[in-house]
């Protein structure tokens, strides 16, 4: 996998989550939902890369996407936790390098029905490890308590999940058109690597 050609593509899909938010966003506030673009992004990769550079792929961009979030205190500030989507996009990628034999990589249909698979894998964690470091920190310092509903953010992951898969169809298909600069060597009928 040729890395500098992931960091650009990297930098374009965290632009897009960032500037496409408002445009695609279904509700607003809190409640609003979002297609998360560094996930199709990581499941793409997933399906196409080898195993030791997946890893650190989802590692990087759950980790941009960690950076790129903030979360309201109850102090009235805003708090950036970096680590919890890092580690839930670790656990997606491994799901999806499990199922990714299974089926047709250079399926567009495919990246998004393993985007929905991968997602629920990636997002649940975040929100556990989330949760967690709210009840923990509950006790210690209360003015940066992130203001967090574990139920209302698991209803927000599951709907950013099913919304990213079903973006994941037309991005799967641009991404599938550039997957040369990537380097990945697939065998153009199977879709298996070679």
């Amino acid at each position: 996998m040729r890395w500098t050609v992931f960091a650009f593509f990297a930098y374009v899909f965290l632009a897009f989550d960032m500037g496409l938010r408002p445009m695609l966003e279904i509700g607003s506030g809190e409640r609003g939902v979002a297609p998360s673009f560094l996930l199709i992004l990581m499941v793409w990769v997933a399906m196409m890369g080898p195993g030791h550079a997946v890893r650190w792929a989802a590692l990087i961009l759950g980790l941009l996407l960690d950076l790129g979030s903030t979360y309201a205190t109850s102090g009235g500030g805003v708090a950036v936790v970096a680590g919890p989507h890092a580690l839930g996009f670790v656990l997606g990628a491994a799901l999806a390098v499990q199922l990714r034999g299974l089926v047709y990589r250079r399926h567009p249909f495919h990246t998004g029905v393993l985007t929905l698979l991968s997602g629920a894998c990636a997002f649940v964690p975040a929100v556990f490890l989330l949760t967690m470091r709210r009840i923990i920190s509950t006790g210690f310092d209360s003015e940066h308590v992130i203001a967090w509903n574990a139920s209302d953010q698991l209803v927000n992951a599951f709907l950013t999940v099913v919304y990213s898969a079903v973006v994941a169809v037309p991005v799967g298909w641009a991404l599938n058109r550039v997957a040369g600069l990537f380097g990945f060597q697939v065998h153009p009928r199977l879709g298996h690597p070679r």
